[in-house]
């Protein structure tokens, strides 16, 4: 699971799945700290182009797909045969002993039975994705990932570099990587004989390359100054909120505590990862990430 959470929800009756009011179940995704994305398909054949299904975390069928001349258990069923075993939510408007009886006849496992009545689907979608995130969010695996996603947002940040750089005349071109030639090899960095050798010349690309995340941050920064219309201090202190709970992460040696959460130090500095930590640094992810996506767009 990367910081996305998707659904793949297959109803054949293609006025219910325009009247379903999807927000709820996207409000508690966000609210677990991570982003929703929920694709509702109404024939088999888009339903199963999906297949072999990896990329979704849940899958909500109806039992009762006239259209489709089947019953949903039967493609749950091939679910299964597929070696497939994302959780599933099985929903009908009609008794909930049809469904009961349908899962015990086909012996199908890891089957969550709701009602369509009142909206009982989406509440049973919603405790569904609620609890297997919560056996997903063991803090040693969510740390992995949150390291993985500013990975990401350090090729935005180069995007963002290359684009801005481009912009500049030559002359000033030439500063800016004169100026973080200067810093890399006063900082004595293990890559500073080769940043070296690119003092004089406008090569971008090759010094991005060499950047850690700070120094990308950084960058960008200086290329805001420089640039009219580049505001990127204006989003937020990115290398307070995100690159030093990170680098703590990346660094430090964990200790786990007695109420679950980790407790990290790195050059006699701490840093608590608890439960709560992790959901508001998976938002602040999803913010940057974002709004560095709404800078390369404009």
């Amino acid at each position: 699971m990367k910081l996305t959470y998707s659904i793949l929800w297959f109803d054949d009756d293609e006025e219910y799945i325009e009247s379903v009011d999807l927000d709820p179940i996207k409000d508690a995704i966000k609210s677990w700290g991570f982003i929703p994305n929920i694709i509702m398909v109404s024939q088999p054949e888009e339903f199963m182009k999906y297949e072999p299904f990896k990329e979704f975390d849940l899958i909500a069928v109806d039992y009762f797909l006239e259209a489709c001349g089947e019953h949903g258990e039967n493609f749950i069923q091939k679910l299964r045969q597929h070696g497939v075993y994302t959780e599933v939510v099985f929903y009908s408007a009609n008794k909930i002993s049809d469904l009961w009886n349908a899962v015990r006849e086909k012996e199908l496992e890891g089957v969550f039975i709701a009602s369509r009545a009142g909206g009982g689907e989406q509440t049973k979608i919603i405790n569904v994705a609620k609890q297997s995130i919560h056996k997903f969010l063991d803090l040693n695996n969510i740390r992995g990932v949150i390291m993985a996603e500013v990975g990401n947002i350090d090729d935005q940040l180069d995007m963002i570099a290359r684009k801005s750089f481009n912009t500049l005349n030559n002359e000033e071109q030439i500063e800016l990587i004169n100026r973080y030639v200067l810093r890399i090899t006063k900082q004595n960095d293990k890559s500073s004989e080769r940043i070296a050798l690119l003092q004089g010349t406008t090569k971008i690309d090759n010094l991005l390359e060499s950047l850690d995340s700070t120094k990308k941050w950084n960058i960008c920064k200086s290329l805001s100054n420089q640039i009219e219309g580049l505001n990127i201090q204006a989003i937020g202190d990115y290398q307070a909120e995100v690159l030093k709970p990170r680098n703590f992460m990346a660094h430090g040696i964990p200790e786990p505590q007695e109420d679950g959460s980790l407790l990290f130090t790195h050059f006699g500095k701490k840093y608590i990862f608890s439960d709560e930590e992790s959901i508001q640094l998976r938002q602040k992810l999803q913010h940057y990430s974002d709004q560095f996506d709404e800078i390369l767009e404009s």
